[in-house]
């Protein structure tokens, strides 16, 4: 019997899986999931962020996102558009759980903690963080940012922005999030079967027999 396969071409069982893509709306429903009542500007920002960050951990792109710079900052237009039709939803990635903990942690670290653990937040200090990293800069004194349009910022100048400010955080001259390992995915473990036993204790407390039944 013959392979069903060519050489040059693997077999489906041989080939990886393709890395995981994030789309703009799903940041930005995790964002308003993460922080309820959340501005539109502020919810951008993070997008901005969790854009940057995720690609210079991963070395690629992971989110689908273009970024103009525009007076309040570096927009997605698309995203923006349909900031009011996205709504709140969790990011959940259970093929790729350490991107889903990348996510968490840039939103977590731009949005000031944990929930119960930070102040209100304030579109002012995100938009003035993203604006103040070179790629947007560099596209603003190119063109001439308005209120709902300005320059395209090239996604190459986002990378070498993004790629400055780790060796920044690196050295401890400025503010970023950390970088999840393998002890936060450890932890989302233990956490997700702890809930996980949780549900089968509910479930079998909801669907067992009676204390007065024999």
């Amino acid at each position: 019997m013959t392979s069903s396969h060519t050489p040059d071409q693997p077999a489906e069982s041989d080939r990886s899986p393709a890395p995981t893509t994030l789309t703009a709306a799903q940041v930005v429903a995790h964002a308003r999931f993460s922080e309820p009542g959340i501005d539109k500007s502020s919810a951008l920002m993070l997008l901005y962020f969790v854009t940057g960050w995720l690609e210079e951990w991963n070395g690629r792109r992971v989110v689908d996102a273009g970024f103009e710079a525009w007076q309040h900052g570096p927009t997605d237009p698309g995203a923006h558009a349909r900031f009011a039709e996205t709504l709140p939803k969790r990011l959940r990635l259970p093929d790729d759980q350490m991107l889903e903990l990348q996510v968490e942690a840039v939103v977590t670290w731009g949005l000031g903690g944990k929930p119960g653990q930070r102040k209100p937040v304030h579109s002012s200090a995100l938009i003035s963080a993203a604006k103040a990293t070179r790629a947007y800069e560099e596209a603003a004194a190119a063109g001439k940012p308005a209120f709902a349009s300005g320059p395209a910022i090239p996604t190459d100048r986002v990378t070498g922005a993004f790629h400055e400010l780790a060796e920044a955080v690196a050295a401890g001259t400025t503010d970023g999030p950390s970088q999840p390992g393998e002890e936060e995915r450890a932890e989302a473990d233990r956490q997700a079967e702890a809930k996980r036993l949780r549900a089968q204790l509910a479930e079998r407390f909801d669907t067992g027999p009676g204390l007065t039944e024999v």
